[in-house]
């Protein structure tokens, strides 16, 4: 009795193709997680200052520190 494929009934150059649309979709979402911390590096050391000082935080001060209210 043959083995089963590993990776489903479809064929090896599909599963190529799903490998690089997964590896292009995770880089994207890497590179935008990346940039938008770096973006926000000022608001999270304040809140992070914030925390450490105060250990909780209520939505309202969240909100001011991150600058939701801004957007």
């Amino acid at each position: 009795m043959p083995m089963p494929a590993e990776r489903g009934p479809y064929a090896e150059e599909t599963a190529r193709r799903i490998d690089a649309e997964v590896t292009r979709i995770m880089t994207e979402a890497h590179e935008l997680a990346r940039r938008v911390l770096g973006e926000r590096r000022q608001a999270l050391d304040d809140l992070s200052a914030r925390l450490l000082e105060k250990e909780v935080i209520e939505g309202d001060e969240l909100r001011e520190l991150i600058g939701a209210s801004d957007r």
